[in-house]
């Protein structure tokens, strides 16, 4: 997401541990990709521009696309001014009910930190699709298909109303 100092009031989400850094509001620009996210900073003109992107996770190690491209950024003149840890919890999101669900949607880091979750509850019985986010497999969720569910946030959950079925699976 990127984040640029907030002189309108449209609407804007706070994101987890961002506005401990910062005194002022700030408007966030949702992105999909790190990749995406890495093109905007360098296509920017705005000098009040901020990114944040994970660098590592405790189940999965390094994120490499982050790693790769944080040598180019330096070389824009961008550098990492904070740095925080953050507890991530998963949660399984769906119309349906588990019994149902024949399909599990996510982005590939969260579908590699539930792997176990996933097979302890589906074995080899369930086909596993990802997506660009977390935000976008909770997104493609519908009311007409509850053998579809997602790995997502408690906070997407919310933000989409779409029930919980099982939290913290990571």
């Amino acid at each position: 997401n990127l984040y640029t100092p907030k002189y309108n009031p449209p609407k804007r989400v706070d994101f987890r541990k961002f506005k401990d850094f910062f005194a002022q509001d700030y408007i966030t620009v949702p992105i999909d990709s790190i990749s995406k996210i890495i093109r905007a900073i360098k296509s920017s003109e705005n000098e009040q521009l901020y990114a944040v992107m994970p660098i590592e996770n405790s189940i999965e190690g390094v994120v490499r696309e982050t790693q790769d491209n944080l040598r180019d950024l330096v070389n824009y003149g961008y550098r990492i001014i904070a740095e925080t840890q953050v507890s991530i919890e998963h949660s399984l999101l769906s119309f349906g009910q588990k019994t149902e669900i024949k399909t599990i949607t996510s982005h590939p880091q969260a579908l590699a930190q539930c792997r176990e979750y996933i097979y302890k509850n589906w074995k080899d019985d369930i086909l596993v699709v990802a997506s660009l986010s977390t935000s976008n497999a909770v997104l493609s969720l519908s009311k007409d298909r509850p053998d579809i569910a997602a790995i997502g946030s408690k906070y997407c959950a919310d933000l989409y109303n779409v029930p919980i079925l099982e939290s913290a699976i990571n």
